[in-house]
């Protein structure tokens, strides 16, 4: 959780902008990516089926993870 939180809400405070972003709320600003499983049990960058940014939507087929 902690390394989650130093890429996004800590990463905001440093610069700054913990009003604006860094945080899934109403009215803040936000890219989101969806991947399959629980990044808390494995922060291994698994493969990417959804990117959220800027009110777009794009979806990813799916693929085997890599090595």
């Amino acid at each position: 959780m902690q390394a989650l939180r130093a890429a996004t809400q800590w990463a905001a405070r440093c610069l700054g902008l913990e009003h604006e972003v860094g945080t899934v709320e109403k009215g803040r600003r936000a890219d989101l990516v969806v991947v399959g499983g629980n990044p808390l049990d494995d922060v291994t960058m698994r493969p990417v089926s959804t990117l959220l940014s800027a009110s777009t939507a794009t979806s990813y087929p799916s693929s085997p993870r890599g090595p």
